[in-house]
């Protein structure tokens, strides 16, 4: 079962409610706060109502370790009051202090994670690593993130379409390559094809590189169609129809 991000909203991405009512009119079951949402408090009632669940809720990007606590500490507000304790950090934009070495960096991000997940119980978090080869989290160092929070509940959500662009950039293996060395660390996966930071609707040069992968996913794993803002509602049904069939869900 696919979840629709808010982010696809234009206006109303950060309220739950009209998150909600815009994944019941395209057919969605679920729904996934890519923010957290500002009507948390009253967000269980409005999912209740439409009959819809909450696949998660999403942090603030972050750049730097210093903001990690931040990010976790409102996403996770949000997702205890909608009662559905999974958060996603992006780390997309993660990069290195200067003169600092990559391993270092990991190591101060993992401090600061496993600070940010002793305040709340029974949180899960899953990272979102990088689309960029510049950036700090390919799967190498979310592999050293992952393996140094070993203990606690800290996955990772796949991002087929950012692996994909790596690997054209020739810096990184294929995304189901991603999905086998980390299919004991997968909490979700966020699906969306190719392009601009908005977020391509359509599998179009995805597709045909994710193989296997639904056989990798663990069926806990959350499935996130993530497009938008700027994709008119019938691509978003027309990408959810060919992200189904490429997956065989």
């Amino acid at each position: 079962m696919l979840a629709l991000a808010s982010r696809w909203l234009r206006d109303g991405a950060g309220s739950i409610g009209a998150a909600a009512t815009a994944a019941r009119s395209l057919g969605f079951a679920s729904v996934f706060a890519s923010e957290p949402p500002t009507d948390a408090a009253k967000g269980k009632g409005a999912l209740d109502a439409l009959g819809l669940s909450l696949a998660g809720v999403g942090a603030a990007p972050v750049a730097a370790a210093g903001e990690v606590r931040g990010a976790i500490d409102r996403a996770a507000a949000a997702a205890s009051a909608l009662r559905r304790p999974l958060v996603v950090l992006d780390l997309g934009d993660a990069i290195a202090r200067k003169g600092e070495a990559a391993e270092e960096a990991v190591e101060h991000f993992a401090r600061a994670l496993f600070e940010s997940m002793r305040a709340f119980s029974g949180l899960a978090v899953a990272v979102r690593p990088a689309g960029i080869s510049s950036r700090l989290f390919g799967l190498r160092e979310t592999e050293w993130l992952l393996d140094a929070l070993d203990r606690l509940p800290i996955g990772v959500l796949l991002d087929p379409a950012r692996a994909l662009s790596i690997e054209r950039e020739g810096k990184g293996p294929a995304p189901v390559v991603w999905a086998d060395r980390l299919a004991s660390k997968t909490l979700g996966v966020a699906l969306h094809g190719l392009g601009s930071a908005g977020g391509h609707a359509h599998p179009e040069g995805v597709g045909s590189s994710l193989g296997p992968l639904p056989d990798l996913l663990p069926s806990r794993a959350v499935r996130v169609l993530d497009v938008g803002p700027a994709v008119p509602a019938e691509d978003v049904v027309d990408a959810r129809r060919k992200f189904e069939e490429v997956l065989r869900w």
